[in-house]
């Protein structure tokens, strides 16, 4: 139970919470703001992305893969060192682009093709500071497989975000979407206050802990060997040593990370520059690029929090497998097939239900020709549902082994089809185009990534039990989703109905992956955090 407690099986459940409260918490925003408001709202985010790439970046990964090599011998005290130095560092980096956002925002908004986007970043600048800190306190603990700080975190940040986000866009909506969109962002920026607070407590205790353990150790070791006493003492790496292997991992980590955030902004020039030009007005094109990157964009997406939670926990674990490269082979395999299994019934489920999920949670806001795009939208954006799952533990085991800049250069090239793309869909396409383009840049990358990780270790798929067990399973989903629905929709109403058919698919799909042993017990007890590496740091 403790393992489970630990482990990336219960980091995963945090995970698809904290994502859940998130994309619930986009429904009653956008009921408040419209279309026209989310699409603000959304557009601040990829420059805010950008600007946490490179305060944070690839810290929270090269953190974890520090301290898990320090874990792993038991050294408690360079693992916190590394905790402190980069904390410090990475603080720093975050107030110089959260004053950067402030005096830029201008400009910014004017470029992305709606100055009163400008309003909204003031909002959230303050955000990019303390997410640096955070960044540092979950690669801390996420390094010892400690999952928990950083799942925990994440909840309570959505719940903040939720509760703060949303009283105050209502009570700003008096004034206009953009000081709607303001105050919805300074909730962002009061539930990361709260996040970071809580995993500087938590870190805390984990100290005092820590403390408690060495003063027994150190007066054991002092009694019965004084004359090493001291030279025991002397074994800190120091700071600049600690931060110098730090950095050596996390800048092509950030380079990658950097990627897609950057991308994003270009979209946000682009997507409502090129609508605009193609005939929308300001507000249209402002709102279908909310409607993509707001509701489209968080169903998406929720899915592959599942995914990069499992990619989190198997980072440090591959970190310790780098001698050992068939056992971390097998170990990437069982991430792989997991993840896949787990994002395939979400991509089938947006495709069966796009139209009703949408309508369900937008009708009273949207028009129906707007909630008609999103729902083709939605059906589209599925797709790369299933690229992300692969993609976000081939992430991590190229990072593990010390080819972090594989992912990134996959990424760069994935960004520049899909920059060229979106130029050319969005004039034969729409905004149907934009959509498009993402799907190719994560299908193209995906694809680059697992081609490095197959050079990388000789990762042997199990195709034959993937296929066995998935097929037969998402054929189940359909005829039972679909059945279920048409079924109970002349007596229950289209919300009942859905919710219905969802459970009773994802059952289906379910029951059918066990039967045909898709999933083993060995599979499930990778999942479990093994926490007896890192008990002394």
């Amino acid at each position: 139970m403790k393992a489970f407690l630990h482990g990336g099986a219960f980091f995963a459940l945090l995970c698809l919470i904290a994502k859940g409260v998130g994309a619930l918490y986009r429904i009653p925003l956008t009921n408040i703001m419209g279309a026209e408001g989310i699409g603000l709202y959304q557009m601040v985010f990829p420059l805010y992305s950008v600007l946490l790439s490179v305060s944070a970046g690839g810290l929270p990964s090269a953190i974890s893969k520090t301290v898990s090599s320090f874990a792993a011998v038991g050294d408690g005290e360079n693992a916190r060192r590394t905790l402190r130095v980069s904390a410090l560092t990475l603080t720093l980096a975050g107030l110089c682009a959260t004053l950067l956002l402030i005096f830029l925002r201008g400009k910014i908004a004017s470029l992305q093709g709606n100055a009163a986007a400008a309003t909204a970043y003031i909002g959230i600048a303050p955000a990019v500071t303390v997410v640096a800190v955070i960044s540092c306190l979950r690669g801390y603990f996420q390094g010892k497989l400690d999952m928990l700080p950083s799942g925990v975190s994440q909840i309570i940040e959505q719940l903040t975000k939720t509760a703060v986000g949303l009283f105050l866009c209502y009570r700003f909506m008096k004034y206009g979407v953009e000081y709607a969109a303001f105050g919805a962002l300074l909730g962002v920026t009061a539930s990361e206050v709260v996040a970071a607070a809580y995993l500087a407590v938590r870190y805390a205790f984990d100290y005092a802990a820590y403390k408690k353990r060495t003063v027994i150790k150190i007066g054991k070791y002092a009694t019965e060997h004084a004359a090493d006493f001291t030279a025991a003492r002397s074994t800190r790496v120091p700071y600049k040593s600690l931060l110098k292997n730090v950095y050596a991992t996390a800048l092509p980590i950030t380079l990658g990370s950097l990627v897609l955030p950057i991308s994003a902004v270009i979209d946000s020039i682009l997507v409502i520059n090129l609508l605009t030009l193609g005939g929308e007005s300001v507000a249209g094109a402002t709102a279908l690029f909310g409607l993509l990157n707001g509701p489209v964009g968080s169903l998406v997406n929720m899915p592959a929090v599942v995914t990069a939670s499992l990619a989190v926990m198997l980072l440090p674990k591959i970190s310790r497998l780098v001698k050992n490269r068939d056992r971390a082979a097998d170990t990437s395999e069982k991430f792989f097939r997991m993840s896949l299994l787990a994002a395939a019934p979400c991509a089938l489920a947006f495709m069966l239900f796009s139209d009703e999920i949408l309508g369900i949670l937008y009708r009273k806001t949207m028009s129906p020709e707007l909630l008609g795009t999103g729902g083709i939208l939605l059906a589209i954006s599925a797709l790369s549902v299933l690229f992300m799952s692969l993609l976000q533990p081939a992430t991590a085991v190229l990072q593990g082994f010390d080819k972090a800049h594989k992912p990134a250069l996959n990424l760069i090239i994935g960004a520049a089809v899909k920059a060229v793309l979106t130029i050319v869909l969005i004039r034969v396409m729409g905004i149907y185009g934009a959509a498009t383009s993402t799907v190719a840049c994560f299908a193209l990358t995906c694809f680059l990534d697992l081609f490095a990780v197959r050079k990388c270790i000789k990762i042997k798929p199990k195709y034959g039990v993937f296929f066995r067990s998935a097929l037969p399973a998402l054929a189940a989903q359909a005829v039972m989703g679909k059945l279920s629905y048409f079924a109970l929709a002349p007596f229950t109403g289209a919300f009942v109905a859905v919710i219905v058919s969802l459970v009773l698919c994802f059952a289906a799909y379910a029951a059918v992956v066990l039967a045909f042993k898709g999933i083993s017990k060995e599979d499930m007890g990778a999942l479990a955090g093994d926490k007896k590496d890192g008990q002394d740091a």
